[in-house]
Protein backbone atom coordinates (compact mmCIF):
# COMPACT_ATOMS: atom_id res chain seq x y z
CA UNK A 1 0.00 0.00 0.00
CA UNK A 2 2.83 2.52 0.89
CA UNK A 3 4.06 2.44 -3.19
CA UNK A 4 0.46 3.10 -4.04
CA UNK A 5 1.00 6.44 -1.93
CA UNK A 6 4.34 7.05 -3.27
CA UNK A 7 3.47 6.55 -7.16
CA UNK A 8 1.90 10.06 -7.80
CA UNK A 9 5.60 11.95 -6.07
CA UNK A 10 7.11 9.18 -8.21
CA UNK A 11 5.67 9.90 -11.41
CA UNK A 12 6.73 13.93 -10.55
CA UNK A 13 10.09 12.92 -11.03
CA UNK A 14 10.84 12.41 -7.10
CA UNK A 15 13.56 10.17 -5.56
CA UNK A 16 11.15 8.96 -2.55
CA UNK A 17 12.57 6.66 -0.08
CA UNK A 18 12.13 5.68 3.89
CA UNK A 19 14.89 5.46 6.64
CA UNK A 20 14.20 2.25 8.64
CA UNK A 21 13.94 2.55 12.27
CA UNK A 22 17.13 0.60 12.74
CA UNK A 23 19.21 3.96 11.34
CA UNK A 24 17.65 6.00 13.43
CA UNK A 25 18.99 7.36 17.04
CA UNK A 26 17.14 7.75 20.15
CA UNK A 27 17.96 9.97 22.33
CA UNK A 28 18.59 7.02 25.12
CA UNK A 29 21.09 5.24 22.17
CA UNK A 30 22.54 8.98 21.33
CA UNK A 31 23.77 8.82 24.58
CA UNK A 32 24.81 4.84 24.22
CA UNK A 33 26.70 6.05 21.56
CA UNK A 34 29.19 8.57 24.10
CA UNK A 35 27.64 12.00 21.91
CA UNK A 36 28.27 14.98 23.07
CA UNK A 37 28.66 18.27 22.27
CA UNK A 38 30.97 19.31 19.98
CA UNK A 39 30.23 15.89 17.92
CA UNK A 40 29.58 16.49 13.96
CA UNK A 41 26.32 15.88 12.27
CA UNK A 42 25.13 17.12 8.42
CA UNK A 43 21.65 18.62 7.58
CA UNK A 44 19.64 18.02 4.48
CA UNK A 45 16.96 20.57 3.02
CA UNK A 46 16.01 22.75 0.34
CA UNK A 47 17.17 26.26 1.72
CA UNK A 48 15.62 29.16 0.25
CA UNK A 49 13.96 27.28 -2.37
CA UNK A 50 17.30 26.67 -4.20
CA UNK A 51 16.80 23.43 -5.59
CA UNK A 52 18.59 23.83 -8.75
CA UNK A 53 17.76 21.78 -11.91
CA UNK A 54 17.15 17.93 -10.17
CA UNK A 55 14.56 18.89 -7.61
CA UNK A 56 15.45 15.82 -5.66
CA UNK A 57 18.73 16.37 -4.52
CA UNK A 58 19.20 18.03 -1.43
CA UNK A 59 21.29 20.37 -0.49
CA UNK A 60 24.11 19.35 1.91
CA UNK A 61 25.46 20.98 5.45
CA UNK A 62 27.62 20.64 7.86
CA UNK A 63 26.93 21.17 11.65
CA UNK A 64 28.09 20.16 15.26
CA UNK A 65 25.84 19.10 18.01
CA UNK A 66 25.80 22.40 20.13
CA UNK A 67 23.54 21.63 23.12
CA UNK A 68 22.73 17.99 23.84
CA UNK A 69 23.04 17.90 27.60
CA UNK A 70 20.02 19.69 28.43
CA UNK A 71 17.91 17.09 26.10
CA UNK A 72 19.74 14.42 27.55
CA UNK A 73 18.45 15.00 30.94
CA UNK A 74 15.11 15.89 30.79
CA UNK A 75 15.74 19.50 31.09
CA UNK A 76 14.52 20.62 27.41
CA UNK A 77 12.75 18.68 24.45
CA UNK A 78 14.76 19.85 21.43
CA UNK A 79 18.72 19.82 21.23
CA UNK A 80 20.75 22.46 19.51
CA UNK A 81 23.14 22.40 16.31
CA UNK A 82 25.53 24.89 15.65
CA UNK A 83 24.55 25.33 11.60
CA UNK A 84 23.04 27.71 9.51
CA UNK A 85 19.70 26.51 8.18
CA UNK A 86 17.23 28.96 6.63
CA UNK A 87 13.52 28.43 5.35
CA UNK A 88 13.33 25.73 3.67
CA UNK A 89 15.07 23.42 5.60
CA UNK A 90 12.69 22.81 8.35
CA UNK A 91 11.55 18.96 8.35
CA UNK A 92 14.92 18.38 7.22
CA UNK A 93 16.52 14.98 8.65
CA UNK A 94 19.89 15.38 10.75
CA UNK A 95 22.09 12.70 10.69
CA UNK A 96 25.19 12.17 12.53
CA UNK A 97 28.68 12.43 10.74
CA UNK A 98 30.72 9.21 10.77
CA UNK A 99 33.77 9.59 12.63
CA UNK A 100 37.11 7.72 13.09
CA UNK A 101 38.40 9.86 15.70
CA UNK A 102 37.25 11.08 18.84
CA UNK A 103 37.96 13.95 21.33
CA UNK A 104 39.66 12.06 24.38
CA UNK A 105 37.51 11.01 26.73
CA UNK A 106 34.74 10.76 24.28
CA UNK A 107 33.69 7.84 21.56
CA UNK A 108 33.33 8.13 18.03
CA UNK A 109 30.48 7.57 15.88
CA UNK A 110 30.90 5.39 13.17
CA UNK A 111 27.65 5.33 11.39
CA UNK A 112 25.10 7.75 9.96
CA UNK A 113 21.87 7.60 12.28
CA UNK A 114 19.16 10.16 11.75
CA UNK A 115 19.00 11.98 14.87
CA UNK A 116 16.17 14.69 14.46
CA UNK A 117 14.77 16.90 12.74
CA UNK A 118 15.21 20.62 12.47
CA UNK A 119 12.71 23.19 13.73
CA UNK A 120 13.80 25.91 12.71
CA UNK A 121 17.16 28.59 13.22
CA UNK A 122 17.54 30.72 16.06
CA UNK A 123 17.32 34.01 15.85
CA UNK A 124 19.56 36.91 17.58
CA UNK A 125 18.04 40.01 18.18
CA UNK A 126 19.91 43.63 18.70
CA UNK A 127 17.16 45.93 20.02
CA UNK A 128 17.71 50.19 19.17
CA UNK A 129 16.25 51.87 22.15
CA UNK A 130 15.66 55.90 21.64
CA UNK A 131 17.83 58.09 24.00
CA UNK A 132 15.33 60.47 23.78
CA UNK A 133 11.94 58.43 25.05
CA UNK A 134 13.83 55.24 26.17
CA UNK A 135 11.19 53.31 24.35
CA UNK A 136 11.96 50.43 21.36
CA UNK A 137 12.74 51.83 17.67
CA UNK A 138 13.77 49.10 15.60
CA UNK A 139 14.32 45.53 16.41
CA UNK A 140 17.36 43.86 13.87
CA UNK A 141 16.78 40.07 13.62
CA UNK A 142 19.59 37.61 12.73
CA UNK A 143 20.11 34.52 12.07
CA UNK A 144 22.29 33.40 15.18
CA UNK A 145 24.02 30.53 13.49
CA UNK A 146 22.32 28.19 16.03
CA UNK A 147 19.16 25.62 14.94
CA UNK A 148 16.51 24.29 17.27
CA UNK A 149 16.17 20.62 16.54
CA UNK A 150 13.26 18.03 17.50
CA UNK A 151 14.93 14.29 18.52
CA UNK A 152 13.31 11.56 16.98
CA UNK A 153 12.00 10.46 20.59
CA UNK A 154 9.62 13.92 19.54
CA UNK A 155 8.78 12.69 15.97
CA UNK A 156 7.80 9.38 18.09
CA UNK A 157 5.86 10.99 20.24
CA UNK A 158 3.97 13.03 17.58
CA UNK A 159 3.34 9.73 15.72
CA UNK A 160 1.78 7.88 18.59
CA UNK A 161 -0.67 11.10 18.94
CA UNK A 162 -1.85 11.25 15.81
CA UNK A 163 -1.91 7.16 15.84
CA UNK A 164 -4.34 8.03 19.12
CA UNK A 165 -6.61 10.32 17.38
CA UNK A 166 -6.69 8.90 14.36
CA UNK A 167 -6.42 4.82 14.33
CA UNK A 168 -5.54 2.64 11.53
CA UNK A 169 -7.95 0.42 10.39
CA UNK A 170 -7.05 -2.25 8.26
CA UNK A 171 -8.33 -4.29 5.28
CA UNK A 172 -8.32 -7.66 7.16
CA UNK A 173 -10.97 -5.80 9.29
CA UNK A 174 -13.56 -5.61 6.63
CA UNK A 175 -15.35 -7.96 4.79
CA UNK A 176 -15.27 -7.12 0.75
CA UNK A 177 -18.61 -7.02 -0.64
CA UNK A 178 -20.04 -8.59 -3.60
CA UNK A 179 -21.03 -7.31 -6.53
CA UNK A 180 -24.65 -8.16 -6.07
CA UNK A 181 -24.56 -7.82 -2.11
CA UNK A 182 -25.73 -4.03 -2.25
CA UNK A 183 -25.23 -1.17 -0.09
CA UNK A 184 -25.40 -2.55 2.90
CA UNK A 185 -22.88 -5.62 2.25
CA UNK A 186 -20.20 -2.94 2.27
CA UNK A 187 -20.66 -2.26 6.49
CA UNK A 188 -17.38 -3.17 7.94
CA UNK A 189 -17.40 -6.46 10.07
CA UNK A 190 -16.94 -5.94 14.29
CA UNK A 191 -16.80 -9.46 15.09
CA UNK A 192 -13.71 -11.11 15.31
Amino acid sequence: MAGVALDPLREQGYEVDFIQDTQAARVSEMESFGMCEGDSVFLLGFPMGMIGESRSAAIVRGGTLARFRTLRDGHSKTMLIDGYVYPGNSGGPIFTKPEVMAITGTSAVSSAYLVGVVASYVPYEDVAISPQTQRVRVVFEENSGLTQAFPIDAIDEAIGAFETIHPLSTKTDQTEPADDEGPAAAQPSLGS
